[in-house]
């Protein structure tokens, strides 16, 4: 697998904030700081005296800051992470959106250079939370010897690897420097094929333009079966492509949400290609507050191995589909249950199983400590079992 040569970039703008008349307000609601952020006129009585500018700035300042913290409860000692379900920009012209959307995510995307022992790689990645931790492709990390970020105003600060997930394509990574721009984290609950979908990565070149690609949504639930990790289950599909070096970088919806995070996969491996794949956010977002809070994450695990019941199989069993267990791990929360190999999952909690990619899917869906009812065939009788989910041991 290769990634793009992009270089480290110089920064996207070195301007200090934007110019022009302020915001809507209800644009200026959701908007980081330093995108709603003016100058004062250059021609107005407060530029001609200037100690009447900075007297009235502090108290007017001091006065609002001390409301919201009384009205809001604004605590800047905790980190902050956005969330939004929808953004509505039905008003604009598809052009017009796509360039908004840029303007509000551009300075949460960041430039990833990672050195490996006998390569270089260069992907992208986003800011999530406020106080420095960005999401990224785990590829790019995983084994990294030094890794270099570049952030939009220009900024090259070190990278802290804090944990990867083969499992699910995922990487934390910390800088340190304050207080961040972030990306609004969305969800993935709620998708539609068809959709509107926009990609967006770090420069890839010197210029220091961001890379973006809009697509639609064109596949859910998508399986990428790789050689030397993990499949990959349930990612998003688009036919937004990725440039090499924009992998770890956001996937976004029309309202600048993101709803997944882009990851390299090598063309082989790739159902089409026109095909981008994606992490959905919900996923993402959980394994990363998983590796930030307790170092790495907390699997649920059944202890079988299987495969997917074959035709033949079934037509014995009287049944269509499920997982067809061919080992049980000693001590694990299945063999307490009392299910053993040759058993074949049918279903989990009332949710049909109709292969082993459904059950582990079933299985992210919930929590260490979780009961789960088991529905099972053993030879041809229904069986059903309660079984306490435990974590997954980290040498599996």
């Amino acid at each position: 697998m290769t990634w793009g040569g992009g270089q480290p970039a110089d920064g996207f703008d070195d301007e200090e904030g934007p110019r022009g008349p302020l915001l809507p307000p209800d644009d200026r609601l959701w908007r980081h700081p330093s995108e709603v952020a003016t100058r004062a006129s250059r021609h107005g009585v407060f530029e001609q005296r200037p100690w009447a500018l900075a007297l009235l700035s502090g108290l007017v300042g001091a006065v609002l800051a001390s409301g919201l913290v009384v009205a809001l409860g604004i605590d800047r000692r905790h980190p902050v992470t956005e969330r939004v379900m929808e953004r509505d920009t039905s008003g604009a012209t598809n052009d017009d959106a796509v360039v908004s959307v840029m303007e509000r995510v551009r300075p949460a995307i960041v430039q990833v250079a990672a050195q490996h022992p006998d390569s270089a790689l260069t992907g992208s990645g986003f800011l999530f939370r406020d106080d420095g931790y960005l999401l990224t492709d785990e590829r790019l990390v995983a084994g990294a010897t030094s890794l270099l970020v570049t952030l939009a105003d220009g900024r090259r600060l070190p990278g802290r690897p804090v944990g990867t997930d083969a499992d699910t394509a995922v990487a934390v990574v910390k800088v340190d420097g304050g207080r961040f721009p972030i990306a609004p984290l969305g969800t993935d609950a709620n998708l539609k094929l068809g959709q509107q979908a926009i990609a967006v990565g770090s420069p890839s070149g010197p210029s220091g333009s961001p890379w973006v690609s809009v697509g639609v949504v064109s596949g859910l639930g998508r399986r990428v079966a790789r050689s030397d990790d993990p499949d990959l289950l349930d990612l998003i599909e688009t036919d937004a492509p990725f440039a090499p070096a924009s992998a770890g970088g956001a996937l976004l919806d029309r309202g600048g949400a993101v709803i997944g995070v882009t990851i390299a996969v090598p063309q082989k491996e790739a159902t089409s290609e026109r095909s981008g794949y994606a992490t959905p956010i919900d996923v993402a977002h959980s394994v990363a507050e998983d590796i930030i809070s307790k170092g790495h994450v907390a699997h649920a695990w059944l202890g079988v191995e299987g495969t997917d019941l074959d035709a033949a199989s079934g037509t014995r069993l009287g049944i269509d589909a499920g997982a067809s267990v061919r080992a049980v791990s000693a001590g694990g929360p299945a063999r307490l249950a009392g299910l053993a190999p040759g058993d074949v999952v049918v279903a989990i909690d009332s949710a049909p199983v109709r292969s082993m990619a459904t059950l582990v899917l079933l299985l992210r869906q919930h929590h260490v400590g979780d009961v789960v009812t088991i529905a099972y065939v053993r030879g041809r009788q229904h069986r059903s079992a309660r079984a306490t989910l435990a974590e997954r041991p980290r040498n599996l």
